[in-house]
């Protein structure tokens, strides 16, 4: 009984994604028997090696959160705004933003709709934006995701879910799901509106999709509001 103590006091306390994720594999398979014969050295060393095993054969995660960087776009750009001083501004005020600590996932699609102003013709504004329309038709449900995480009321639950929300993009199966699971389940208990709406997007890759970006779709007064918020 102590060991199993043991083991549930780090599965509700540690913030290392990977060891959460061992932890849940040992504590939900049929390690009780074993657990309940072992000496307390006996037990940590045998997770001890576990968890090395784990990080000697883990690949680099990817972060998928950097599918949504727009300071490829504005470079991009660069050029034309040196062409329109409007454009200029616009693409410096959303590098700025970048600069001073702006997560670019949450300003993705806005920084699109505001390009629709600049389209009329102009060929490179329209390629960014059919770029950026292409991340969103591959990349949808990963950028809702990361947008739903960003909203979530609880710091802690917010760093641990990102990671897992990583594991779970970078190896889709039942397993990396339930740790997610596993770490939103208090918040989704509690009815924050994130927790709930992300375990909706994880049954139903599809619940939700991302804003397309069209031309001419930001009016002025419309484009004045997206600056005025960075």
């Amino acid at each position: 009984m102590h060991n199993i103590l043991i083991f549930n006091i780090l599965y509700k306390n540690t913030k290392n994604i990977v060891l959460y994720g061992l932890i849940n594999k040992i504590k939900n398979k049929n390690y009780k028997k074993l657990m309940s014969t072992l000496n307390k050295e006996e037990l940590l060393k045998g997770v001890r090696n576990i968890i090395d095993e784990e990080f000697n054969s883990n690949a680099p995660q990817t972060d998928w959160s950097n599918k949504f960087g727009i300071r490829k776009y504005i470079n991009a750009l660069i050029e034309e705004g040196h062409k329109d001083p409007r454009l200029m501004s616009y693409l410096s005020n959303y590098d700025k933003a970048v600069t001073n600590g702006a997560k670019e996932y949450m300003i993705f699609e806005e920084f699109g709709n505001g390009l629709t102003k600049f389209a009329r013709g102009n060929r490179a504004v329209k390629n960014v934006i059919e770029s950026m329309n292409q991340v969103l038709a591959t990349y949808g449900m990963p950028l809702v995701g990361f947008q739903l995480l960003e909203r979530l009321r609880d710091p802690e639950t917010h760093d641990l879910a990102y990671d897992a929300f990583n594991n779970y993009l970078n190896d889709k199966c039942d397993e990396t799901k339930n740790i997610l699971y596993d770490v939103l389940e208090s918040s989704i208990v509690n009815n924050d509106p994130a927790a709930v709406n992300l375990n909706i997007l994880l049954t139903d890759d599809s619940a939700m999709s991302p804003n397309f970006i069209h031309e001419d779709y930001v009016s002025e007064q419309e484009q004045e509001e997206l600056e005025n918020r960075l």
